[in-house]
This record gives C-alpha cells, structure tokens and sequence, in this order.
C-alpha cells in the first residue's frame, strides 16, 4: 500500500533481543556431548557452508519460487522449485534469478567462481554471463558476458546487453543493473541482443550504450554511439518494437544525434499508444566548465519529438542534468523532473578542479622523503563557521550527494509549462506512487531552518503541502519530528505531534487533534530515550478519504474522518488483551486504500511468547480470525500477482528460515525449500523463555540455551 510518509518511523513487530545466561551455557552447543552419537561439533567451515535465501520470488501465477542459495564463503547457487508440483531446478554459481511474467522462463546472473575472483586479476577472471532456464524443461541455456538483462512486460522476449571487449573498455569498471545504464564519456557502446523466447532467434545490435525495457508493453528503448551500422540502426535514441523484432521491424529514430547523452529515460504506456520521456544533452569537450545542459523531450509512437524544457526554459542559473530523475504522474498528464542550480565552480575556467589538483612534479632528481615542499604539495585548508548547518567532517561525507542534489520540477504536457515544486529552502518533495491519477497536493518538508539545531535538538522539520498546478505552497506544522501521511485522495494529512495524532484537512485549513482523549495510550509505551515518544504509526487508508486506519502497541484502530463515528478496534481489543500485537500486511503493491468491508490479513508477535502467526480481520467489523499460529518466526515475502498465493519463511532456534507458500487463508501449508540439510547433523540443543525481575522490580525476560541431552544440575 502506497501511503506517503516524511521521515517514516517503521511500525514493524518488535524484534527480540536474546539474553544468553550464562555464556557459558552456549559453548557446549557447539561441542560433541559425552553419550551421544551421529553428532559432531560444529566449525568455522560448517558455519561458512551455511546458505541463505537471497532475492526470493514468486511467479504472478503462483507456480513458480526462485531464489539464491547463497553461502557465507563460496559459490552461490539458483534454486527454482515448482509450487505443488514435482518441478525442482538448480543452476550453479548462479544468483539474483528474475521469473518472467509468465512463469515460463527464469533469467539469472552467472558469477565468476570465488577461486577465479581470489586467484586471478581483474583483467584475468571471467566477466560474469547470463543463464537461462526453461521451468517446464529445466533445459539451461548461458551466454557469456552479459552485464544486464531484462524480460518483457508479456515475458516473450529476452534483451541482454553484453560487456564490450576488454581492449575498447574505458577504465570505468564493469556497469551494474539488470536495465542496463549509461556509459560515460567517449563510450563505444557494445552488443545488444533481443531474443524471442518462443523460436529462440535472435537479434543483434551494436554500438548500444544502454536500454530500457517498456514495463506494461512490448517496446524496448536504447541508446545507439556513433555512426550508424550495418543494421540501420541511426545513432541516437530509437525504440523497437518487440511484438514485431522477431520478424525483423525496423527501430524507429526518436532523437539522432552523435554526441548525444540519453542518461534518463520513462516509459509508460498512454491512450493513443507507448510515450516516453527523456533527457538529452550534448556531452561537451573535456575541461569545458560548463556543466552539460540538458532538454527534458517527449515521445509518442506516431508522432514526432518534441521538447518539453529546454536549457533557456530552467530559471536562471539553473540546468536540467543528463542524469535528472524522470517520473510519469497525475495519469500521464505530467511528467516530474529533477533540475538543479550551477554551483560557482562550474562558471570557474577549468571546473570543479580548478586550483585543486597539482599538476605533474618536474624531476629534481633522487627521490627525497624530508622534502617538505613535496610533502606539502597537496596541502589545503578548511574554513568553517559556526553559523554553517554542517560540520566540516559532515560536509566533506555529504558532498558527493550534494553536488548532484537535484530538486523536483513538473512538466504539464497538454498546457505546455513548468511549475518548480522544490528548492534548496524547500528540498524534499514526495512524489506520488508511479501510474497515480491523483492531482492533489504533494507533501513537501524542509529541515533548512533546523540544521544548527539538529546537534544538540535532534532532527526537526516543517512539513509543506505544494500545488503542482501553481508550485504554491501551504505551511502545515512546524518542528515536526515523526512519521507523516497524506490520504490517497490528498484531502488530509496526518502527522504526529505532542503525543497525539493530528489530522490537517486541505478544504478547510483546519487542525485537530485527533487522538488527545483516546482510551489507549498511542505514543510508544517502551519508549526510554531522551527525546519525545513517537506514534506507532499510520496502518492504512478506506477509500474516499473516509476513515484512516492507526496503530497503538498492540491494536488496529479504525477512525471516521468525514464527521461522524467513533474510533473503533478493528482487532476487537484482543491485541492489548492477550498481548499480540497485530500489523497489516498489505499484498499489492499497488493498494492505496481498502473498501469499507473488506478482509486485512494480519501478522501477529506476542510480546510474552515471542511467537508469530497470520490473523485475519475486517475493515467493516471488530475481531480477528487466527490463520497460523505457531511457536516460530514468519516472515512475509511476497504474494503472486495473479494467484491467492502467498510467500514467506518460517524459523525457530532449531528450525534453518526456509521458505514456504501457502494460500491466503494460509491452509495447507507446504516448504519450498531445504537450503542446509546438513545442520540436522549438529546438536543445537534447545532455547528456552526464561522470566526474572531486575532489582529495580522491572519485569525482563531472556532465552537460556541448552545443549542437547541436559541434565539438571549437571556443570558443563
């Protein structure tokens, strides 16, 4: 579920922190035991063997599980297990498998074994390939050299980009990411392979710096240096269309340009066809100090470019950057875009280097290590004042970020103007999640009237609503310190402050408390640090803007907004009453908000058992459904797009977290995988909740863990 929130405060389950009584309680654990037999002790070498579950998913229709087995030291391994059904596929040295939409085919990344990275040199070792895996086969096809690859959006076709060779590479180092990104200066680009995945044919494109894969439809983007080539492929930015790549489609020239950088590129799939937006900017001549001026452009398939914001259109002294972050919003209507102002450095001759580095030392000779000239040569000085925010170490860490720091713009397409939405007293503007229809007002904060403060008064800000119709902004609270949120229909807005829960409504203008005289405590009860209690945060939304779900400790609140109605307990009290707490866990990542009667499925931790479970509630009646409930840990992972599957991990003192599914009643349910077999082979002996008070009268509670086969009274 998509509620914004500044500065959020996680209303995770608490986790629980052991107490080992005594230490010496522990070593025999790892320690063969007089009488038993089968059981060795465990090692370095056993605890480095041990795998864990890395990047798990799960295929939209539920059939499907993939994940890394991944050890502490050594070669890492794809595992791909079929949901109910015999399937079962692994793929050595491989990691980070991504399922395709349909389930049919898993891509994964093929690393270099540990022996060629810690025995060879960097130019020596293999670059890492590309693994494909057929679910219904097993059949594995590979390729080598692949720095990225992707899917997509119908899971029919295979883009990979391969490493260019070693002789033509820059120095910069291998690019990361599974979309491809941007090379930098002077960057000859390399291979481009599409492949139908049903035929298995394939494409091939050269000289391409980069793509980007249409998320919901069947177009690929990607960025052509140089001439053009035997393919017909004009440099600059085309777009293909996958649907007709296998029978040989032309690419369409969006933006040619030679020296042209495509650095930020958005998709999305309009009414009248695939449009994107990018930037393009010229890259200049190395040593010119200006920076590299970038034009936000828009593209729709049938159509021809057109320029949204030019260099001349950003205020003055600011740039649009190669690399500006791009976002669709208000259902296409707008795009958001990052600009930023030139620092005085870039206006200097010879930029940000300008009198900072020394040039080459003439030779004076034999080497001299009490020259003090030389032992000076990059010498400097750091000035500081007392009114600066940062302090020097502060600022010296926070430059790179800086420097690059760009601020939130938008673009409205059918009126053809820009509205500036953030600025260096204003920063941080949330956008709305990706594919919103929503125009209201943004969330804005600032922590610049703060910063001097921040060392002895802790993090504070005032919290801003913005137009992005006008850029207008409205102050709604200052010298805020916890979570915030903003209704999906943008009326209110929900922060907390004094202890209590306060709602702003944008029609009104007004401010109420919304929770000063509640039953329940809302403010974190264990709470013991010298600075305000917080909220244990806001759990969601009921269409309409009409009601706003909280959390105390233990329980769901349920909490009319459109002026009628008292709070009520969603759990039905039973949280506080039995000491479980309960959490939503949302399953759609695309959720903004829930019906008035519909199902929550819940995770819930007592807080004197320190066991988990699954519950179910209402938002339209009081009370909870228990689901699964054991002595364990559950953890949830993911559910299926597509299926009432869901994906989570059950573990316990005695029990390796491994991964289980289930549906969404979580019956019947069935464990996925074994990662560590081998671990029934060790005496882990037995953890046991033990209660005490401390001399103080306060009630504490730890774990005693005992070897296997413990004797009362025996000293080990």
């Amino acid at each position: 579920m998509h509620t914004t929130r500044l500065q959020p405060r996680l209303s995770r389950l608490p986790a629980f922190v052991t107490l080992i009584l005594p230490l010496a309680t522990l070593l025999p654990v790892f320690a063969p035991l007089s009488g038993q037999q089968g059981e060795r002790p465990i090692t370095f070498t056993d605890l480095m063997q041990i795998r864990q579950a890395e990047q798990p998913s799960i295929s939209p229709d539920g059939r499907w599980v993939a994940l890394t087995a991944a050890p502490d030291r050594g070669d890492p391994e794809v595992v791909v297990r079929e949901v109910g059904g015999p399937g079962a596929h692994s793929v050595p040295g491989a990691s980070r498998p991504v399922i395709s939409s349909d389930g049919a085919w898993v891509a994964m990344r093929l690393d270099p074994s540990l022996e060629a990275v810690e025995t060879l040199g960097e130019d020596e070792r293999p670059r890492r390939g590309l693994a494909l895996l057929e679910t219904a086969t097993g059949a594995i096809t590979t390729f080598e050299e692949v720095s990225s690859f992707g899917f997509s959006a119908d899971g029919g076709t295979l883009v990979y980009h391969r490493f260019p060779p070693r002789e033509e590479e820059g120095g910069e180092g291998e690019a990361e990411g599974g979309d491809g990104s941007e090379a930098g200066r002077g960057d000859p680009g390399s291979t481009l392979v599409v492949r139908s995945l049903a035929s298995g044919a394939e494409r091939t494109f050269e000289g391409v710096r980069s793509h980007h894969l249409h998320p919901d439809g069947p177009w690929l983007a990607f960025v052509r240096g140089g001439a053009a080539g035997s393919d017909a492929t004009s440099p600059g930015l085309v777009v293909l269309d996958l649907d007709d790549a296998a029978a040989g489609g032309v690419p369409v020239a969006v933006h040619e340009d030679t020296a042209g950088r495509y650095e930020s590129v958005a998709w999305r799939d309009g009414d009248d066809g695939a449009e994107l937006v990018f930037v393009f900017a010229r890259q200049r001549e190395e040593g010119d100090p200006e920076p590299t001026l970038g034009s936000l452009m828009h593209w729709q398939d049938g159509d021809e470019v057109r320029t949204l914001v030019s260099p001349e259109d950003a205020p003055d002294g600011w740039v649009v950057p190669a690399a500006a972050p791009l976002r669709w919003g208000m259902d296409g209507e707008a795009v958001f875009f990052g600009w930023r102002p030139r620092w005085p450095f870039e206006m200097q001759e010879g930029g940000e280097a300008a009198g900072g580095e020394a040039g080459p030392r003439p030779d004076e000779g034999d080497f001299d290590p009490y020259d003090l000239d030389a032992i000076l040569e990059g010498r400097g000085v750091d000035v500081w004042h007392w009114d600066d925010p940062f302090i020097m170490p502060q600022q010296k860490v926070r430059w790179s970020e800086e420097k690059d720091r760009t601020y939130w713009a938008v673009h409205h397409l059918d009126e053809r103007r820009t509205v500036q939405l953030a600025d260096p007293e204003v920063p941080q503007v949330v956008l709305l999640p990706p594919g919103s229809d929503d125009d209201g007002p943004l969330l804005a904060r600032s922590d610049v009237p703060y910063r001097v403060e921040r060392t002895w008064a802790g993090n504070q800000y005032d919290l801003w609503l913005v137009d992005a119709q006008t850029g207008e902004r409205t102050r709604v609270a200052d010298r805020l310190r916890d979570e915030v949120a903003r209704s999906p229909g943008g009326r209110y807005v929900i922060f907390w402050r004094e202890g209590a829960y306060h709602l702003y409504d944008g029609e009104s203008g007004s401010i109420r408390n919304l929770t000063a005289d509640w039953s329940v405590p809302m403010a974190d009860e264990d709470h013991d640090y010298p600075n305000p209690a917080s909220g244990y945060g806001v759990a969601g939304w009921l269409d309409g803007d009409r009601a706003v779900l909280l959390y105390d400790k233990y329980d769901i609140w349920r909490l009319p907004l459109d002026g009628g109605g008292e709070p009520v307990s969603l759990t039905g009290g039973a949280g506080r009453e039995q000491e479980r707490i309960f959490r939503i866990l949302n399953t759609d990542d695309d959720r903004t908000s829930w019906s008035d009667d519909e199902d929550l499925l819940l995770l819930s931790y007592h807080d004197k058992e320190k066991n988990y479970g699954f519950y179910r509630a209402s938002t339209g009646e009081a009370g909870v459904e228990r689901l699964l409930e054991e002595p364990k840990r559950f953890q949830f992972i993911a559910a299926a797009e597509d299926a009432d599957v869901l994906l989570y991990s059950r573990e316990a003192y005695d029990e390796f977290p491994d991964l289980w599914v289930a549906g969404d009643d979580l019956s019947d349910p069935e464990r996925v995988t074994e990662l560590n077999p081998q671990l029934q082979d060790f005496g882990w002996g037995s953890a046991e909740l033990t209660e005490w008070e401390s001399l103080d009268g306060t009630p504490l509670q730890g774990v005693v863990i005992k070897p296997r086969g413990y004797v009362e009274g025996r000293r080990y």
